[in-house]
């Protein structure tokens, strides 16, 4: 046998009434089809006036004289109410025997209070009323259009009352304070609210709200690594869904644009921190701080200024002796600079040339102009090379002779000498090449300018201690922990 419209019915429950103990068991009394007021009373013109909320418990169910399933059986209002004024909600306890003050509980706490909201009310807050002002600093943000915020008189007393809120217009202004014949701007913000409020609730006068200290809820402890620079650290939490940040003032103090975020601490020789939130923050969101470690400085101001030098490499190596030219044009003025048998210019520029490597610089006497262009001409030749085998250091310097007996061109020598750590952990070249003391011997650097040895070109003897430097970098980790208190 089919289930039909007919079957399926609603029971009353105990007490069809707004009373606290309204609602209650299951009472067995169908609820009659079709009949106006059959389960809540008719709206009065009192209740179009002041409000009201009606609640009322009933028990769908399925009437068969048989064991047929219902299946997916769902309960929902398919049509809402005429009267734009008035409003249904349909939800489910999940208790066969509580009663109306147990479900009025449950729809007031949709929303659960979280921190304190930017302001206090301003003055005395009475019943009735649809509108509430509410001081706050210039720097604090009002609450938004649909916002939810709860009012509560005699907190934490046994006489406690609270009403839930909801936010419907906002608007703000800017008023003056007069404190110690000092005039103190401050943001005055008005809300309309959906609902009258249903008792007093005092407020402060503008006065009282700037001199009074605003408590502050939840304490925040931890290390940071490395320890932050001064003025650098900035703590950032989100409570009820907005940001709201403390920075360093870099006096180890932590300050928000308004008491009312909270307030904190920072060591900077441990790196230790501490933070009293001025609100609670919300579930599961983290304690964000963003901060930069102390710089090591160096005093420049009173250094030479090196004059101006185009360096270039002709990409050939074993260039002749005294046949580099380089040529330019000044103001109309051709400009020419020529190297000697020392590798070093002379003429329009100075500068030097390392005929082993093809690469050099040069330092016009005068600055040229904007796209230059250097014209260099020069001879080449095939580059001897030799190795020299079984040297033997002595102390870590390196003796040996090279050349083929012939006195030896300065500035054309480039040395590259193995070299190692006593554990041969660490191998390495070290490339030299040489600058002419005079015209008999020379020093031997590296790419930095450091001397590491010498020649002598007559003969081709050398003396070398060869020193290679190299970087390593290792990544160590350090286990830090951060307590919540």
């Amino acid at each position: 046998m089919p289930i039909e419209t007919n079957n399926l019915v609603l029971y009353k429950s105990e007490r069809l009434t707004d009373t606290d103990d309204g609602g209650g068991k299951y009472s067995g009394q169908v609820i009659a089809d079709g009949q106006s007021n059959n389960l809540f009373n008719d709206v009065s013109e009192m209740d179009r006036t002041m409000g009201r909320v009606s609640m009322r418990k009933i028990f769908p169910a399925v009437t068969t004289n048989d064991t047929d399933a219902l299946m997916g059986a769902t309960v929902f209002i398919s049509e809402n109410p005429q009267d734009p004024n008035v409003s249904a909600l349909l939800f489910s306890t999940e208790n066969w025997t509580d009663e109306r003050l147990a479900a009025q509980n449950r729809v007031e706490n949709y929303l659960a209070k979280g921190g304190q909201t930017a302001g206090i009310p301003l003055d005395t807050l009475w019943k009735g009323m649809k509108v509430i002002q509410v001081a706050m600093f210039k720097q604090e943000v009002e609450a938004n259009v649909g916002d939810t915020i709860v009012l509560i008189s005699n907190e934490g007393l046994s006489n406690q009352q609270e009403q839930y809120l909801r936010i419907t217009k906002v608007e703000t202004s800017t008023a003056i304070l007069v404190v110690n014949n000092q005039p103190f701007e401050y943001k005055m913000a008005t809300y309309d609210v959906n609902n009258p409020l249903d008792r007093d609730f005092v407020g402060l006068s503008a006065l009282q709200w700037y001199n009074g200290n605003k408590s502050t809820t939840i304490n925040w402890t931890g290390v940071l690594v490395p320890i932050p620079a001064p003025g650098s650290l900035t703590v950032s939490y989100m409570s009820q869904g907005k940001f709201y940040t403390l920075k360093d003032n870099g006096n180890g103090q932590l300050k928000g644009s308004s008491d009312s975020y909270g307030a904190g601490t920072i060591n900077y020789t441990t790196g230790s921190w501490l933070l009293t939130a001025g609100a609670l923050p919300d579930v599961d969101t983290p304690i964000l701080l963003l901060w930069g470690s102390p710089i090591t400085t160096f005093e420049r101001a009173n250094l030479a200024v090196l004059p101006a030098a185009i360096e270039f490499d002709l990409l050939q190596a074993g260039i002749a002796a005294s046949s580099v030219t380089v040529s330019w044009t000044l103001d109309g003025v051709a400009k020419t600079a020529t190297s000697n048998a020392q590798g070093h210019f002379t003429g329009d520029a100075t500068g030097t040339i390392n005929y082993a490597a093809g690469t050099g610089r040069i330092v016009p006497n005068k600055l040229p102009q904007k796209a230059t262009v250097f014209t260099i001409n020069y001879s080449y030749g095939t580059a001897l090379t030799q190795t020299a085998s079984n040297v033997t250091p002595s102390a870590g310097q390196l003796s040996f002779s090279i050349g083929t007996g012939a006195a030896i061109q300065p500035n054309s020598v480039e040395l590259s000498i193995p070299v190692a750590n006593i554990e041969h952990s660490l191998v390495g070249v070290v490339t030299l090449t040489d600058v002419p003391v005079n015209g008999t011997t020379g020093n031997l650097v590296d790419r930095l300018g450091t001397v590491q040895g010498t020649i002598t070109y007559a003969t081709g003897a050398v003396q070398v201690t060869p020193v290679l430097n190299q970087t390593i970098y290792n990544t160590s980790y350090q286990s830090v922990s951060y307590v919540a208190g």
